[in-house]
């Protein structure tokens, strides 16, 4: 196992990014380590996501859940660029079945618009 399978950022208040290690196989214990720098990052507070998850080989469902619980996720952006990332973020999307606003894009500027578009909680 890699020790770091994710490169997470700050990108503006309240937006996080994941940029996911092309070829990985995501596990929980990689989600664990990525879950707790974004805990950091923002607090615990809630957050935009834009992950990316171009040439990743897979991501398990108990990595999801990880991911799921490091932030109350306010919309999720999720970005590839292949038909085998689209699978991979159509999988993501129905093993968490996220209660936020998620879209699958090719482009990241356009995923981070959409995101900054996205209505924050309590506004």
């Amino acid at each position: 196992m890699r020790p770091l399978s994710a490169a997470v950022e700050r990108i503006d208040d309240g937006l996080v990014g994941i940029t996911l290690q092309p070829g990985v196989r995501i596990t929980a214990a990689h989600s664990s380590i990525v879950r707790n720098r974004l805990i950091t990052v923002f607090d615990g507070q809630p957050a935009g996501v834009l992950l990316r998850l171009a040439g990743v080989a897979m991501i398990d469902r108990d990595a999801m859940v990880q991911y799921a619980q490091a932030v109350m996720v306010t919309a999720l952006a999720l970005v590839g660029q292949s038909p085998v990332d689209r699978l991979v973020a159509h999988r993501l999307v129905g093993l968490t079945l996220p209660k936020c606003p998620n879209q699958y894009f090719t482009d990241t500027e356009e995923a981070l618009n959409w995101l900054r578009t996205r209505p924050q909680p309590g506004a």
